[in-house]
This record gives structure tokens, sequence and C-alpha cells, in this order.
């Protein structure tokens, strides 16, 4: 009797367990955070004496790619569109300055709009110029809150493919402010996937926003998250800075991600490529714009707020100056362009436009001379923007510091495309006086090499 009753003891618990394995378990929403769950920020080191000779990759990294089915049936596409929409709103931030520029719109003043970001921002694979999601945001702002026929509204994309915060950071005196006229007032920040190993490690990020909202007090800045078709992106690196800058934040990831399994939208039908959206998705990140600005214009005006008198984890690219061939020697600033004296007209240009970037460059030509360029001046930063070809006649050259050998950049790749790279060659915390060297590679003496621009700070 005693061990009929522990066989059917055993019998009954496995059964409990059998029961308990059949249980579903139910996905998990993707990584990609609600305005109100910020993740930690990923460490920002401070600045240290010792050069960094990080070199800044030529592709986005494509991590494993989450299985994607069709979006879920249980809603129709059109529900899926718009909870899509909604979902793309991280946080509104501090609205003042915002619905102060929807004020001055509305009365008719003159604003000043700039997208500054990579080729995502540029309209790379929309139908059209017109068909970027940065075009489309800016017609569709003037339609909505500029009167009349919205002369008062200027715009400029300054999107370039292939570009990170640090190039932005470079090219944002002369692709946004000179080019607009004006410090903006309102400035949007897309560089989600182009971030990856950027060498600044987010302080170039920080440099923009900061620069933005000390420049013009009245100016608001969007920082919107874009997105690889494996659904990588930076914004859990980004999103605790924009907080603590109390600006705006829109991410496509949080728009087409319903579940990590689960896609609102079909990759197919957003994705032209693994980084660019299709004409279709280029509207949606301009509807996901769009609500943005429609969620602040419909809520109550918040308190002026100053900025933090502290960096987030480093501003200090801020007030980095740009030089170029234009760029003239005086005070600490002393150029030797050696044999780096030919112009390279063969560099990465707008995507429709085609306006090249970084014209007035210095270029090595194949056969010249291995005369060193040269640049003395006081700073605690230097970035090196430098061109890869996959023309064979491009090499080598080797970067250094008050005479130590820092870093040896290739301009040749097999799969360059004339597009900008970057390098950190000097990273201090105290500016002084330091002596920039290049000079093409052993090996390199006869080949080409095309600095593109050099950035440094004081």
């Amino acid at each position: 009797m005693r061990k009929r009753v522990i066989s059917w003891i055993l019998i009954l618990v496995l059964v409990i367990a059998a029961v308990g394995c059949s249980s579903k378990v139910e996905d998990e929403i993707p990584a990609a955070p609600k305005a109100t769950e910020m993740p930690e920020a990923t460490s920002l080191p401070e600045p240290s004496p010792t050069p960094e000779a990080t070199l800044t990759p030529e592709a986005t990294p494509t991590p494993e790619a989450t299985a994607t089915p069709e979006p879920t049936p249980t809603m129709t596409p059109d529900e899926l569109y718009e909870e899509a929409i909604e979902k793309s709103l991280l946080d509104t931030g501090n609205n003042y300055r915002l619905k102060r520029v929807l004020e001055k719109a509305r009365a008719g003043e003159d604003i000043y709009v700039c997208a500054l970001g990579g080729s995502v921002t540029e309209g790379a694979l929309a139908k059209t110029n017109d068909d970027g999601y940065a075009y489309l945001f800016a017609n569709e702002f003037r339609e909505t809150y500029c009167p009349g026929d919205g002369l008062n509204f200027h715009f400029v994309n300054a999107g370039l493919s292939g570009t990170p915060s640090c190039l932005g950071i470079m090219r944002y005196q002369k692709d946004v402010v000179d080019l607009l006229g004006a410090d903006p007032d309102i400035l949007i920040i897309e560089f989600a996937i182009n971030d990856y190993n950027e060498p600044t490690k987010g302080r170039a990020y920080e440099s923009l926003i900061r620069k933005a909202l000390e420049a013009n007090d009245e100016c608001a800045v969007i920082l919107l998250y874009s997105i690889a078709k494996t659904g990588w992106n930076m914004q859990d690196n980004y999103i605790k800075m924009g907080k603590y800058y109390s600006v705006q934040q829109v991410s496509i990831k949080n728009a087409l991600y319903k579940t990590s399994k689960v896609m609102r939208v079909s990759q197919g039908k957003y994705f032209a490529d693994d980084y660019h959206p299709t004409t279709y998705g280029h509207k949606l990140m301009k509807d996901c714009m769009m609500n943005l600005i429609k969620a602040v214009d419909e809520e109550e005006a918040g308190p002026e707020i100053e900025l933090p008198e502290k960096d987030f984890a480093g501003a200090d690219f801020k007030d980095l100056v740009m030089i170029d061939r234009n760029s003239e020697s005086s005070g600490h600033l002393k150029i030797d362009q050696g044999s780096f004296s030919d112009v390279d007209e063969a560099v990465v240009s707008m995507y429709f436009t085609k306006k090249a970037s970084f014209p007035d460059n210095f270029c090595h030509k194949a056969g010249s001379e291995n005369k060193p360029f040269k640049v003395v001046l006081n700073c605690k930063n230097i970035l090196i923007n430098y061109k890869t070809s996959n023309r064979s006649d491009f090499g080598k050259a080797d970067f250094y510091i008050d005479g130590e050998l820092v870093v040896t950049a290739d301009g040749y790749s097999a799969s360059g495309w004339n597009n900008c790279n970057v390098i950190m060659v000097l990273k201090q915390n105290e500016p002084a006086e330091h002596v920039l060297e290049v000079k093409m590679a052993e090996g390199s003496e006869d080949k080409a090499f095309t600095i593109l621009a050099i950035g440094y700070s004081e």
C-alpha cells in the first residue's frame, strides 16, 4: 500500500512538471527604452595625456539581427503606423525653447532650422532630394507654423554620408552657422548609427548639444535616433545625455519595434538597404518628428531653465576650430604644407546636390616629394579628417605629435569611396603648444594621401 501511494505521488509530480514546461514565454519589449525608463549611459572617459590612435571604422557595425516577422495581425497597418509614431516620442524635455520657436514662427519672425547628421539625414536612397525626412519635415513645419508664403523660415540640410558627430562639430561653423546665416533656432542631431567607435567617445556629440544651446539661448535641440536594419543604434549611449540637457528626443527604434521580435512596419517596407530608409521610411521619420513638434505645441509651457554648469561627460570640442587650405598662419598657428600642397578634387559630395565636402584640403599627390606637413598650434585636442580611396596609388601616412609617432593611417581601402575618416592624434587635459607633423610612411613615399581637414580645441 505504501509503495502504491508513493507511485501515485511520483506520477502527480511528473504531470505538474510537464504542464509547467508547456507554458509560453511572452516576447519582451526591445532594448529601446521608454521616455521614463532611462538606461545607464556608456561610460565616457575623461581626457588623458596619452594620444588616442583609434581609427573610425569604414562601415557601421552589423550586430546579429533578430528575426523580424511581419507586423502583428491584431492591428491594421494604419493602426500600427499611428502607434509607431506615438511610440517614437521619447521625451519632450523642457519645452520652453521649442515653444518659443513656434511663437516666433507664427509671428512671422525669422527662424533658422538645421538637420545635422549622416546619409540618413542627407536623404540617401529616398526617391528624390525632397523625399528625405529632413526636407519633408522642413516643408511641413513651414506650411504648419509659418504664415503666408513662409519666407521667415530658413532651412539647411547638413547631412553628409559616412560622418560621425566628431565631423559634425568640425563642420558646424561652415555647414550650419555660415550657410544658415545665423545660429540655429532648431538643431536636429542625427548620428545614432554613424557614431559607432567614434574617437571622442561621445564628447563631440555632447559638444554639439552644448554649443547650440549656448550660442542661442532660444535654440531647441532635437536628438533623432535613426536605426540600422539589424535593430541596432546608439540611443542607449545618448538618451541620458539628452535627459541631462532637457532636450527633445525621438527614437525610430522605438517606433519600429513593437517587441524584440515583432515590428510595427516590416523591414522590407522601411529599409532600402542595411542602414537607409525607403521613401516610405523617410515619411515615417518625418511624421515622428512632426509628432514631437505637435506634442510640444499642445503642452503647457515649462519654465525657462539654465544650462547645467558642468558637462555630462565632456564637451571640450564645442569651440573646435577647423584648419583647411583657407586657414592662415597667425599667432600660435603656423602652417607649413610641405609636399601636401595640392588639392584633391575627388572628395565625398552631397548625395543629391553633389556639392563637395572639404574641398579645401591638403593633398600629397602620388610621386611628389616626401616633405612633411607641419602645424604648430596651442591646443589640447587634435582631430584629423582624412580620405579613404579605392585607388591603388593611395598609401599610408605617419602622424607625429612633438616628434613622436602616434598613429599610421591608411588612405587606401578596397571598399573606400572617397569617404571621410577621423582619428584623434592628441588628447590632453590642458592646452599647450604642440607640433603636428604628417609625412608619408615607409613604403608609401611615392603614394597619395589627402588630409581633408584638421580640427583642434584650445
